[in-house]
């Protein structure tokens, strides 16, 4: 059993000179580097209007259509902050909002890469970037810490948990909202099964193959390494670390429905030639979503949302260090192009 007063090394499933953990973040870095904006509506369905009001009324009994309108959970119930940290900062949309709202007079950003179209000023300033994977944050610093969207891409989650607990006060506050679905978006068979079921019944006349499938994992590796690397593993990391204040762990079903690498294509491009189409889809997840609720099945969430103290005493962790077999399973796959031509394909047509 290792204590987290071990060496940083301890925590670390990764070494940051492995060629392979660095051809990861390398790709990583590119994708970063070549989206000319962060993830929004249209296309992203998962931002989609009828989607953020949906999660507002779960989460803070918010009426609102806003992306940030479950922020009202936290925003009356914290003081504000002089300095706040957030790690992965993208554009800073969240974080601008946060300090317009006054929660936070200024942040300190923390970014893998230089994004494009950042809309907060101090991260234009700042130019403060790092491998979060490696980072080393000073302690007692932060009365609030602020990670959106962050968490499912690190693999050394125990090493950067461990530096944020050791970087806010006593009385610090961290707050996240992360996909901790399926690792690679690898679903599990009754979530399949379930939905799969309901939607042959619903579309399967007009769409006789709609499913969704778990996407092929020589395509995850060799396109997006990082993504969800460990995204199963955060509530528990979390708890290990921090005391709940408020936290839901929600979206079982409608995550896996709407994503272009795992839904069919065809039917999904149409959703979105057809806003009318795509509204009653997202209402039929819901639908869905309430009758899994109630018949009580067992399936994982794919959303967390979450405020957290620190544990006055941290949990005991038991850390499988990866070896050179397992880094390289994890985050390369060769792509072959004659053997493998339709994995290159499916990066175009998203199915």
């Amino acid at each position: 059993m290792n204590n987290l007063s071990s060496t940083k090394e301890l925590l670390c499933l990764a070494d940051r000179n492995n060629r392979h953990y660095r051809r990861a973040l390398n790709i990583e870095i590119e994708v970063d580097r070549n989206m000319k904006r962060e993830p929004q509506w249209p296309p992203s369905i998962d931002l989609h209007p009828i989607i953020n009001r949906w999660r507002n009324l779960e989460t803070a009994g918010v009426d609102s259509d806003s992306e940030f309108g479950w922020y009202q959970l936290f925003l009356s119930r914290i003081p504000s902050a002089d300095i706040g940290l957030s790690l992965g900062t993208g554009t800073g949309r969240h974080e601008l909002f946060l300090k317009q709202q006054g929660f936070v007079k200024e942040w300190k950003t923390i970014n893998l890469t230089t994004p494009k179209g950042i809309v907060l000023a101090s991260a234009k300033k700042e130019k403060n970037y790092s491998d979060l994977n490696f980072i080393t944050l000073e302690p007692g610093s932060f009365k609030v810490i602020f990670c959106h969207g962050l968490l499912h891409h690190i693999i050394n989650l125990e090493h950067l948990l461990n530096e944020i607990y050791k970087s806010l006060t006593p009385d610090g506050i961290f707050i996240c909202m992360e996909y901790v679905g399926e690792k690679k978006w690898q679903w599990q068979d009754s979530k399949l099964t379930y939905l799969n079921q309901r939607l042959y019944e619903r579309y399967g006349q007009q769409y006789p193959d709609i499913a969704v499938r778990r996407p092929d994992l020589k395509w995850f590796n060799a396109n997006r390494p990082l993504e969800s690397i460990r995204s199963d593993e955060i509530p528990g990391l979390l708890k290990k670390f921090f005391i709940p204040q408020v936290e839901f762990l929600r979206n079982h079903l409608v995550a896996p429905a709407i994503q272009r690498a795992s839904t069919h294509a065809k039917f999904i491009n149409d959703c979105l030639n057809d806003h009318q189409m795509l509204e009653d889809y997202l209402f039929f997840l819901f639908s869905l979503e309430k009758e899994y609720l109630q018949n009580k099945i067992s399936l994982l969430p794919c959303e967390l949302i979450g405020v957290y103290s620190k544990r006055p005493q941290m949990d005991e962790l038991i850390i499988q260090l990866w070896d050179q077999k397992t880094i390289r399973r994890e985050l390369y796959s060769p792509i072959r192009w004659k053997k493998d031509l339709k994995h290159r394909i499916k990066r175009f047509i998203g199915f």
